[in-house]
């Protein structure tokens, strides 16, 4: 390379030297949605139900059936150790963070073992590879609106929790967008389950944004070898958390 060559690349590279350290810091979310970050419930908020869910005669058997095995002191659910699953993942009081890939978004609860996967732009096809606890979901871009779609839920035990209810007929409809300059999302979700509900049902649940430095804690159903449903066998107020 001719001394004159050499100088001009010398420059380019201390040029970008320079631009690359005056780059400013991560203030904020890097994606234009502004989605990704860590998130959380707020406390108060409506993520539970302010009015009786319109079960059906299916639906107020299965919570019946339910509410007696709690009332015995027998542990069921979450309590023993299954996964929390949709969609009390997204409206208890644990942090979330949202990762926005190319094609898709990744949903990380603090409380649950298994991530959620919305695959961006695709037909719901099959729903998946068999029932799920977060069940099969797509989503589209609405404006700067998303939605999700979500079918072929595996059946819990306990259809009705944290805010909603789940069972292997739940068609639900999630419409999430940002308010207060990007600090809050609202997610307003839908369900439709034509063994369990008599109509529609709808809730809404709001979320904080977390500060950039947070990190997502670890908790898990076995600890020490002894499980959540050894813990609270025989407490029938902690198992109706």
């Amino acid at each position: 390379m001719k001394p004159a060559a050499c100088l001009s690349a010398l420059a380019l590279l201390a040029t970008a030297s320079i631009a690359h350290a005056a780059a400013p810091a991560n203030t904020g979310p890097q994606s234009p949605t502004g989605l990704t970050g860590m998130w959380m419930r707020k406390q108060g908020g409506d993520g539970s139900p302010r009015v009786p869910l319109p079960l059906s005669a299916a639906g107020k058997a299965a919570q019946a059936k339910a509410d007696a095995e709690l009332a015995a002191g027998n542990v069921i659910g979450t309590l023993k150790c299954d996964p929390v699953g949709m969609p009390g993942m997204m409206t208890n009081e644990f942090a979330l963070q949202f990762l926005e890939i190319p094609g898709r978004i990744v949903i990380v609860s603090e409380m649950s073992p298994l991530s959620r996967q919305v695959y961006l732009g695709k037909p719901q096809g099959d729903g998946g590879n068999g029932p799920m606890f977060n069940g099969h979901s797509v989503g589209h871009w609405e404006g700067k609106t998303l939605v999700i779609d979500t079918v072929n839920f595996q059946q819990p035990e306990n259809p009705i929790v944290f805010g909603g209810l789940r069972s292997a007929s739940l068609h639900l409809t999630e419409r999430y967008h940002l308010e207060d300059a990007g600090q809050t999302l609202v997610g307003e979700l839908t369900f439709e389950d034509p063994k369990l509900l008599t109509q529609t049902y709808k809730s809404t649940v709001r979320f904080e944004r977390l500060p950039n430095d947070a990190e997502l804690w670890e908790y898990a159903c076995l600890v020490g070898g002894e499980g959540w449903q050894d813990r609270f066998a025989g407490d029938t107020a902690a198992a109706k958390k």
